[in-house]
């Protein structure tokens, strides 16, 4: 079993964007089985099981909406049942190996996020505009990533329109006919069943082309997306910063006039001259090379009783 976590931890890191799509989003779907399975075996209620997965699916309530504002996240990797996650991978396996041949692994996660950004937009402002859907629309929720899979099947059509791929029993086709055709079976589809999961569809279709066409001439309307990603790094994963008045280098020339290694001072009175200073130029010396992070949590405690007493 360690084996086996293992190979699929190693797979997901050394995997592209693509690979990592599909790992969230059948892990997701394995933690919903399971919840689902425990409330089965120990009797608890369906409906508990089924509130948790509502947390995470978005409403067509814009009130309910402001009480679980990440639903417009969550959503886009949450999907219930067998055949529903099945077609939506291979979906996205087929489209996204296309699509990461001409547009690459930035571009496919952030296409994926806002088209089921936009799936989203398109789902509440229809629940919310067309009287059709107001006798339904305060129980009325969305899930799974088929918007986000027909974003990047669209951007990849309207992209490389003449594309040719080859169908069973059909032969070769262009991938412009087929993305045509999954867009017009969701339009002819919204009256007959799941009215809210097609309009959806439409509003990641409608980004995926937005987002192609806009590429082609040099804007890239999922940079706003890239700012947001660097600003959370920056902000989460930046590294701690040493002081640099805290402990600085000295090149000491030797007497034929050349520079040794560096010294580093130390201003702290009543310091020891031998050890106190070897331990501090090693952790200083480990950071240069590896990072501040590479430090054990007992040299960080040494490295900073030390700067304290500067």
């Amino acid at each position: 079993m360690n084996s086996f976590l293992s190979d699929i931890i190693r797979q997901y890191r050394n995997g592209s964007v693509l690979i990592r799509i599909l790992f969230i989003n059948i892990g997701v779907f394995v933690a919903v089985k399971l919840v689902y399975l425990f409330c089965f075996l120990f009797s608890v209620p369906p409906d508990w099981s089924l509130s948790a997965v509502r947390w995470f699916s978005v409403p067509a309530d814009v009130h309910r909406l402001l009480w679980q504002p990440w639903s417009v996240f969550t959503y886009m990797f949450l999907h219930e049942g067998f055949w529903h996650i099945a077609f939506n991978m291979l979906m996205l396996y087929w489209g996204g190996t296309i699509f990461l041949d001409f547009l690459g692994n930035k571009n496919l996660i952030l296409v994926y996020i806002a088209g089921g950004l936009f799936g989203s937009l398109f789902f509440i402002l229809a629940y919310n505009l067309f009287p059709v859907f107001e006798p339904v629309l305060a129980h009325s929720l969305a899930l799974g990533a088929s918007a986000s899979v027909l974003a990047v099947m669209i951007a990849v059509a309207a992209y490389v329109p003449d594309y040719t791929v080859f169908l069973l029993f059909v032969g070769p086709v262009r991938f412009k006919y087929v993305a045509a055709l999954m867009v017009l079976i969701d339009i002819v589809s919204i009256e007959s069943s799941n009215p809210g999961g097609h309009i959806a569809h439409l509003g990641g279709a409608f980004y995926g082309f937005l987002f192609a066409k806009m590429y082609r001439r040099g804007f890239n309307l999922s940079g706003y997306l890239d700012a947001v990603s660097a600003a959370v790094k920056k902000r989460f994963l930046k590294e701690k910063k040493i002081k640099k008045q805290q402990y600085t280098r000295k090149f000491v020339p030797d007497n034929d006039g050349q520079f040794s290694r560096p010294k580093r001072e130390n201003r702290s009175a009543g310091a020891d001259p031998g050890d106190r200073q070897k331990k501090i130029d090693e952790i200083l010396d480990k950071i240069s090379q590896s990072g501040y992070t590479s430090l054990t949590k007992t040299e960080k405690d040494v490295l900073f009783k030390y700067s304290r007493e500067e």
